[in-house]
């Protein structure tokens, strides 16, 4: 049996300067997007928030980035293991 994984990247939504110091300095950062994408998939799948307007809007809300999470956690419930890059 081969394992299943499940892999993801975030982008912060916070700019910081070259020279930032202690990044915890700086929190919160703010998620703009995420993708998620797993091992038996050929695309990734993106979240983002949208604006008024529909178009991409510059921080993700708190109940799109809970769908993200819950997403998550259900692949992990079928037994996906989750992988990052650049990750903690």
């Amino acid at each position: 049996m081969s394992r299943k994984y499940v892999a993801f990247d975030i982008e912060t939504a916070k700019i910081l300067p070259p020279d930032f110091g202690d990044l915890h300095d700086h929190r919160p950062l703010g998620i703009t997007c995420m993708a998620i994408w797993c091992s038996d998939e050929s695309k990734a799948t993106t979240w983002y928030s949208k604006d008024s307007e529909g178009a991409p809007a510059p921080q993700m809300t708190a109940e799109d980035l809970t769908a993200a999470i819950a997403f998550l956690k259900q692949k992990t419930q079928e037994g996906y293991s989750i992988i990052t890059h650049n990750g903690l």
